[in-house]
């Protein structure tokens, strides 16, 4: 092999990756741009486009209708002491979380929201079941048995929706604003609230 036939080697060898990275390279605007376009496709269901803020606006209405329902529940002054130094290093913690990333509070009320929904499921005399089911399906028990109003399960429904856009859609996560993390964690509160006066009958 002389030296011509080397450099022929060499230059057919290598040609098609310099080809594929000046191609790469004279495309990388446009395939950035389409990249960029995918992620901001925002989460839909159905015909409805879920950005967060809206979202928010909607469960926040859904749950007005309920704010005139008065807490019944009664107790001692020490458990109300205790729940209240509770609630005031719960609310430290969830006002950094939110302030540091407001996504996160976001999941962490949606995680309350559940956990209490499964203790009220586990308290009532229920079809077995029922325990095995999607969030939504259990709440919709709830409703259709008359335990809580529509307006609950709607919210709820909302607030599910919220939480899979700050879960699964990591634009419009990274959008969240911690006044709008707030609002969320204040709305699970209603809806947590909600749940705990259901009486069992």
């Amino acid at each position: 092999m002389n030296q011509l036939e080397f450099w022929s080697s060499v230059i057919k060898s290598t040609t098609w990756p310099i080809v594929v990275l000046i191609v790469v390279w004279l495309l990388r605007k446009p395939i950035t741009n389409m990249i960029e376009k995918i992620a901001e496709l925002k989460f839909k269901y159905k015909d409805l486009e879920a950005t967060f803020s809206k979202g928010l606006h909607k469960a926040e209405a859904e749950l007005e209708l309920q704010s005139s329902v008065s807490d019944n529940s009664e107790s001692s002054d020490s458990q109300e002491d205790e729940e209240s130094s509770l609630k005031n290093s719960n609310s430290a913690i969830k006002t950094k979380i939110a302030k540091e990333a407001p996504h996160l509070l976001v999941v962490m009320s949606w995680l309350l929201v559940e956990n209490e929904l499964n203790s009220v499921i586990d308290k009532l005399d229920n079809p077995s079941d029922l325990r095995h089911k999607p969030p939504t399906a259990k709440m919709k028990y709830l409703v259709d048995n008359n335990y809580l109003d529509r307006s609950f399960l709607d919210a709820f429904v909302d607030l599910g929706r919220l939480r899979n856009v700050a879960v699964h859609n990591v634009k419009e996560a990274q959008n969240i604003s911690y006044l709008e993390s707030k609002k969320y964690n204040n709305l699970t509160k209603k809806i947590i609230k909600g749940l705990q006066n259901i009486k069992y009958d």
